[in-house]
């Protein structure tokens, strides 16, 4: 009679072909030998226990698939767990695991992933076999804090060539690839470019000693012939820089004696062909094995204000293990904002911090113990909280309300508004928020205002003493950036509380529906317009001899002031042909030298100033 181990017995394995290979090799037949008579009971007994010990050094598996429950896709990077043993692992991109060596015994095998439910269930696992699962798991979505981030589009050719940094340092007057896209002809892409810059210096027009400015094509000195930029078309041409004189100049130009008399930098878009050739990152992160002697450690990147993952943020490690030098790693994060570092030495000191939109984060010192894998989360401050800023009024008079008592519901931000009726919040925490304003003999009025991170929300609200007939009413806008850092907004405020300087913002400009700027202040008080052949000059009716106010356009002076007929007003060009009505964000008039603020007054602002700020 021959004798068969449990070993022998065939497997079926529809499913999980390579591992029904990997059992197969590791079983084998054994035969025992056939004794002429049957053998003692202890001696069949012995031999039945051999057979039982090798199947246990064998081992048992846990194999599997994590799906979607309601697409039935496969879920990758979910990390499986089998308890309350230590064995660990992680789907593949086809939704399978497999866990080796498990000991049979009765288990709870537990699925996580982020986006996903929790998941668990009771199994047995058998001796020398291999347990098959199907887990599905349920989406359970993360909520998150409503954010808008606005970014100024920078492209990196320009910043690498320092344009940006000449910009912000103010010598000279720029053009941006903003400002150029919008002037799709006029003063930046005309069709003779030089007869265009000559209001910025009489040097443009060559005069004694000056041949005219110097210019140079993507930081090179045009010396071909015909010159280079006469070829370039409107939409060759991303940004444009002019210097009157040698001050100030790039340091491309800097020997070149030739551009004492100024100089026209013209930048090409380069870049366009620059990012057509950078192909898309796809970022994976490492595999754990979770072998002895190996740990993981992973986590999620968040903005530290509003808890938004940080997809793409860089995360650096540095490993100190024992006398040995310290290890460096760096990661990127993937899609979802998770990050992760595989085979770190255990009972080694691990430093960690992120990256994300050129901010770093708070560094976090770690401690590996045994746990094959670590959770820790890291923090960036990208956002920054909101402000809120506004006026009270009385509905039926338009008088400002004082002493109305502004309040953020459900968190401690509060204030009063002032004499004029104005208020301001800082620190709020971004999102839909309810402000509540409340006054003796009013109505209260309570509405929903979204906050953004790092902006500033202009509020007008305007209060009802007669709650059953009439409708409390608030009006809410979001300030421009540009005006915000340009001190549009506090100017007005200010002139609003003493009354000098008259406001024009963007909406108003639209209401008015102008074809020039002229037009438009014409209709100011203090301010005259007179018009000829030539044009029309903006002059003030509050000082004597002044036909012609100074004018500014983003912060750069293109008209001074100057008597009628003298050189002073020595303009090749008119308010109307230097900007369009919708071109402007904002507009400042100040009809008199005693209106104009600090930046704006000096030896040219005698008459006053017209400042222009484009979109």
């Amino acid at each position: 009679m021959t004798h068969t181990s449990r070993l022998a017995r065939p497997l079926s394995c529809p499913t999980l072909a390579a591992a029904c290979l990997l059992v197969a090799a590791l079983t084998h037949p054994v035969h025992a030998q056939v004794p002429p008579e049957s053998p003692p009971d202890s001696l069949r007994e012995a031999n039945e226990d051999a057979a039982l010990d090798r199947d246990q050094e064998v081992g048992s598996r846990v194999a599997g698939r994590v799906v979607d429950d309601e697409s039935g896709r496969p879920v990758a990077q979910a990390l499986v767990t089998l308890a309350p043993s230590n064995r660990l692992g992680l789907s593949d991109s086809t939704g399978a695991f497999l866990l080796r060596d498990v000991p049979p015994g009765l288990y709870r095998l537990e699925v996580e992933h982020i986006g996903y439910s929790d998941r668990s269930r009771e199994l047995e696992v058998l001796s020398g076999l291999t347990t098959h699962v199907e887990v599905r798991l349920e989406t359970d979505p993360i909520e998150l804090a409503p954010l808008r981030v606005e970014v100024e589009y920078r492209p990196r050719y320009l910043e690498d060539r320092g344009f940006y940094a000449r910009m912000e340092r103010g010598i000279g007057t720029f053009f941006d690839p903003a400002f150029v896209e919008r002037w799709s002809s006029g003063l930046v892409l005309a069709a003779n470019l030089l007869d265009v810059m000559t209001y910025f210096s009489p040097s443009f027009r060559g005069g004694a000693g000056c041949g005219g400015p110097v210019i140079y094509v993507d930081g090179r000195k045009d010396r071909s012939s015909p010159p280079l930029w006469y070829e370039l078309s409107a939409g060759e041409i991303g940004a444009v820089e002019f210097y009157q004189s040698s001050a100030g100049l790039p340091d491309f130009a800097m020997a070149d004696i030739d551009a004492i008399c100024g100089l026209v930098s013209i930048w090409t878009r380069r870049w366009e062909d620059l990012r057509r050739r950078r192909a898309p990152k796809r970022i994976e992160l490492c595999v754990p094995e979770f072998q002895e002697g190996q740990l993981t450690i992973e986590g999620l990147v968040r903005d530290d204000f509003t808890d938004v993952l940080l997809p793409g943020a860089t995360v650096e490690a540095t490993v100190r293990s024992g006398n040995s030098n310290p290890r460096r790693s760096t990661t990127t994060a993937d899609g979802t904002g998770w990050y992760r570092f595989c085979d770190l030495p255990p009972g080694a000191d691990i430093s960690l911090y992120a990256t994300a939109a050129g901010v770093s984060g708070v560094g976090q010192s770690v401690a590996l113990g045994e746990d094959r894998l670590m959770r820790q989360d890291l923090d960036v401050r990208i956002a920054g909280p909101g402000r809120v800023v506004g006026r009270v009024l009385d509905r039926e008079t338009g008088r400002p309300v004082g002493s109305a008592t502004v309040s953020v519901l459900g968190t401690a931000h509060g204030a009063v508004s002032d004499g004029q009726g104005y208020f301001m919040l800082d620190e709020v925490t971004p999102g839909d928020q309810v402000v509540e304003i409340a006054h003796l003999g009013f109505e209260t009025l309570a509405e929903p205002v979204s906050i953004l991170a790092d902006r500033t929300v202009d509020i007008r609200a305007e209060l009802s003493a007669d709650p059953i007939e009439l409708e409390p009413l608030m009006v809410t806008t979001v300030r421009s950036l540009r005006l915000e850092t340009r001190g549009f907004y506090e100017r007005r405020q200010w002139s609003e509380r003493i009354g000098q300087g008259s406001f024009i913002d963007q909406k108003q400009i639209e209401r008015r529906n102008v074809t020039m700027v002229s037009h438009m202040l014409g209709e100011l008080q203090g301010i005259r317009i007179r018009c000829d052949a030539r044009g029309c000059s903006v002059g003030s009716t509050r000082v004597a001899n002044c036909p012609q106010l100074s004018v500014y356009i983003d912060g750069v002076q293109v008209i001074r002031t100057g008597e009628s007929g003298s050189a002073g007003v020595a303009t090749e060009y008119t308010i109307d042909e230097l900007v369009r009505p919708s071109d402007i964000a904002g507009m400042e008039v100040y009809p008199s030298p005693s209106s104009l603020p600090a930046e704006f007054s000096g030896p040219t602002g005698r008459c006053g100033a017209v400042v222009i700020w484009t979109r």
